[in-house]
C-alpha cells in the first residue's frame, strides 16, 4: 500500500512545478459540479424536508390504522356469542 504522505508530497511537488494545473483542476471540478447539478435537477427528487414530512405523515397513518384495527377487534369480539 502506498503511504499517504508520499502521495501528498508528490501532489505538492507537481503543484509547485505546474501552477496552471491548480487552475485547470479547479475549472474541471467546477464543470463536473455543474454537470452533476444539471443532471440531478432533471430527476424527480424531493427535498429532505419533504421526505421527512411524508415520513411523519406515514407514521401517523400507521398509528391510526393500528388504533382502528384494535377497535375493530374489540367490536368483533362483542358481536361473537
Amino acid at each position: 500500500m502506498i503511504n499517504k504522505q508520499i502521495l501528498d508530497d508528490i501532489a505538492e511537488q507537481i503543484g509547485r512545478k505546474l501552477p496552471q494545473l491548480n487552475a485547470l483542476g479547479q475549472d474541471v471540478s467546477n464543470n463536473v459540479k455543474a454537470l452533476v447539478q444539471q443532471n440531478l435537477s432533471k430527476l424527480d427528487l424531493v427535498t429532505r424536508e419533504e421526505f421527512d414530512a411524508q415520513q411523519r405523515a406515514l407514521q401517523r397513518a400507521e398509528e391510526k390504522i393500528a388504533e382502528l384495527e384494535a377497535l375493530l377487534g374489540e367490536l368483533e369480539s362483542q358481536l361473537k356469542p
